[in-house]
C-alpha cells in the first residue's frame, strides 16, 4: 500500500469524509483489508473507520476499532515524523507508545457514548408508558459538541489582517436534550444556527465584550443549517476589522452559536481557546470545553447596560453538572416572579434573601442575583459545589455591580443542624428536584425548614420517571403543609407547557 493513499485517505478526514461519513468508513474499511495488520496504512484505516463510525452514531463500532488498535502489536517503521499525527494522537503511527493514553481517553469517550446512546434508546422506547397521557411529545435541546476542541489555534501573522479571511476550525455540534435525546419528530424544519466569534486578549473565563455583535472580526458563514438528524460541521473562518491591532502573543476566541428559528433550543458559547499568531509548528493538543450557556439578564438597575450570564456546564460529572429544563424555563419567567411578590418594580423595594435549593450549575440563582440586589444562597451536595463556584467567579464583576451577594453552601436534605445556621428566606426555588421518591422525606423536612409564613417556594417540575401514583402522591403531601399560591401555570410560557414544564407557587399553610 502507497503512502500517497494513506495521505490521501487522510486529507479526505477534513474534506469530503465530514460531508459523507458512511461512505468515508467504507474506504476506511477498504484500506484496512488490503493492508498487513499493524501496519501504519491498517493502524490508520482503523482510526479513521473509528471516527468516521463515531459520525454516523455507531459508537459500538468506533469502540471495538480502538480497542483493536490499543491491542495491536506494531510491525513497521515508526519514524513517521515529517507527517502529521491525527488529532486527538501526539505521533503520526497510531500504534506508537505515545498515543495509547490518547486512545485510551477516546475509547472511554465513545463506549460511554455507546451505553448513553442504548440507555437513551431504551428511555424513549418505554417513556409513554410511565407518563400522563396528555404528556407532551416535544423535547427541549441543547447545542452540543460532538468532539473535542484544540487548546490553541495557530496561524501566521500578517501586518495587515484585515486584508484577508483566516480559516480557524471546524467545530462539529448536534442537538441533545438534557438526557442526551434527539427525535426527529420533533422539528418541522431544520434548525438554523447563528455565528458570531468574539476575540480578546487572554485571562478572562468569560468574554469581555457583550455578544450582540464580534469584537474585532467577522465570521463566515455567519448562519448554518442543521441536518435532519441535529447535526451539522460549523467552518468557522474570521475577516478581521480593519480596527483590529494586536499587541500580544496570545489571544482568545469564543464561539457563540445562537438558534435563529427555534425557541425549544438553547445556545451553546465555546471557548476560551487560545488563538497563537505564530509560525512556529506543534503538535496540536485538545480538550473536552466545558459547554457554556448563555442567559440574558433583564437587570433592574438602570446603571447597568443589557448583559449575559454565563454558567459552565460538565454533563459528564453527574446529574448535577447539567443545566435542565426546568432551571431553563425558569430563567426566563424570573423578572415577572419578582415582580409579582413585589421584590421589583416598586419603590425601595426590599433586598430578597433567596434559596436556590439543589442549585446544580447555579444559573437560576446566579441569575437572580444579576437582577436584582439580592442575598442569594446557592446549595446543592457538599461534593457538587464546584461547578456553581466557578460560575460565580465567572459572572461576579455582573453581580457584584448589582449589588448582590451570593453565598455557597454544601448541604444534604434534611440536615436540621446545617438547616437552622442558614435561617429562612423570602424565596426558595426548586427546579427539577422531584425526580426520587426516596430523597422526598428530606426535601420535605428542608422546605418546612426554609420557610417562614411569607416565604415563596417556586417549584418547576417536568415529568420524567415518576409514576402518576407518585407525581400525585408528592404534591398531593405537599399540600398538606403549604397552599398553592394562583395563578402560577402560565407564568412559564409556552415553550413550558410544550416539554411539559410547570410551575408550582407555594406559601405555609395558615
Amino acid at each position: 500500500m502507497s503512502m500517497t493513499t494513506v495521505l490521501k485517505l487522510v486529507e479526505e478526514r477534513y474534506g469530503s469524509g465530514r460531508d459523507n461519513p458512511t461512505l468515508f468508513a467504507g474506504k476506511c474499511q477498504t484500506l484496512m483489508q488490503v493492508s498487513v495488520e499493524g501496519s501504519y496504512a491498517w493502524a490508520v484505516a482503523v482510526f479513521l473507520r473509528a471516527w468516521a463510525l463515531e459520525q454516523t452514531d455507531d459508537f459500538s463500532g468506533a469502540a471495538r476499532l480502538i480497542e483493536k488498535l490499543l491491542s495491536s502489536k506494531d510491525s513497521s517503521d515508526l519514524d513517521l515524523h515529517p507527517y502529521p499525527a491525527l488529532p486527538p494522537l501526539t505521533h503520526p503511527h497510531p500504534l506508537h507508545p505515545n498515543n495509547a493514553k490518547a486512545l485510551q481517553k477516546r475509547l472511554n469517550t465513545v463506549s460511554a457514548l455507546a451505553q448513553a446512546s442504548a440507555a437513551a434508546y431504551e428511555r424513549e422506547e418505554s417513556a409513554p408508558s410511565i407518563l400522563a397521557a396528555d404528556s407532551p411529545q416535544k423535547l427541549m435541546y441543547r447545542v452540543q459538541l460532538r468532539s473535542e476542541m484544540p487548546v490553541g489555534i495557530r496561524f501566521s501573522f500578517q501586518e495587515d489582517m484585515s486584508l484577508s479571511t483566516v480559516d480557524l476550525l471546524t467545530v462539529p455540534v448536534m442537538l441533545t436534550s438534557d438526557m442526551s435525546l434527539f427525535r426527529s419528530v420533533d422539528f418541522t424544519e431544520p434548525v438554523i444556527l447563528s455565528i458570531r466569534v468574539i476575540v480578546a486578549p487572554a485571562g478572562s473565563l468569560i468574554p469581555p465584550v457583550s455578544l450582540a455583535s464580534a469584537a474585532l472580526v467577522y465570521s463566515t458563514p455567519e448562519t448554518v443549517v442543521l441536518d435532519h438528524k441535529g447535526k451539522g460541521v460549523i467552518p468557522v473562518s474570521v475577516s478581521f476589522h480593519p480596527s483590529a491591532s494586536f499587541h500580544q502573543e496570545t489571544w482568545v476566541i469564543w464561539i457563540y452559536l445562537l438558534p435563529t428559528n427555534n425557541d425549544r433550543v438553547v445556545p451553546l458559547l465555546i471557548g476560551p481557546m487560545d488563538i497563537i499568531l505564530s509560525d512556529e509548528e506543534r503538535d496540536e493538543e485538545f480538550q473536552s470545553c466545558s459547554p457554556i450557556r448563555v442567559s440574558t439578564v433583564q437587570s433592574q438597575n438602570p446603571d447597568l447596560n443589557p448583559s449575559h450570564l454565563f454558567t459552565f456546564e460538565e454533563p459528564d460529572s453527574g446529574i448535577h453538572g447539567r443545566l435542565w429544563d426546568s432551571a431553563v424555563v425558569l430563567c426566563d419567567a424570573i423578572p415577572n416572579l419578582l415582580s409579582s411578590i413585589g421584590f421589583i418594580g416598586t419603590k425601595d423595594a426590599p433586598v430578597p434573601k433567596v434559596m436556590d435549593l439543589g442549585c446544580g450549575v447555579g444559573t437560576v440563582g446566579l441569575l437572580i442575583a444579576s437582577t436584582v440586589r439580592a442575598h442569594v444562597v446557592l446549595s446543592d451536595l457538599p461534593d457538587c459545589v464546584s461547578l456553581p463556584k466557578k460560575n460565580l467567579i465567572a459572572n461576579m464583576d455582573l453581580i457584584t455591580k448589582q449589588g448582590s451577594h451570593v453565598d455557597i453552601e454544601g448541604m444534604w436534605w434534611g440536615d436540621e443542624e446545617k438547616l437552622a445556621q442558614l435561617g429562612t428566606f423570602d424565596v426558595i426555588v426548586a427546579a427539577d428536584v422531584v425526580y426520587e421518591t426516596e430523597y422526598f422525606d428530606d426535601l420535605f423536612k428542608t422546605l418546612e425548614c426554609l420557610c417562614n409564613d411569607q416565604s415563596e417556594i417556586w417549584l418547576v417540575y417536568k415529568r420524567r420517571g415518576l409514576s402518576l401514583d407518585e407525581e400525585s402522591g408528592f404534591f398531593d403531601r405537599i399540600c398538606q403543609t403549604f397552599k398553592e399560591v394562583s395563578p402560577s401555570d402560565k407564568v412559564l410560557g409556552n415553550v413550558a407547557e410544550s416539554i411539559g414544564c410547570f410551575l408550582r407557587r407555594y406559601r405555609r399553610a395558615s
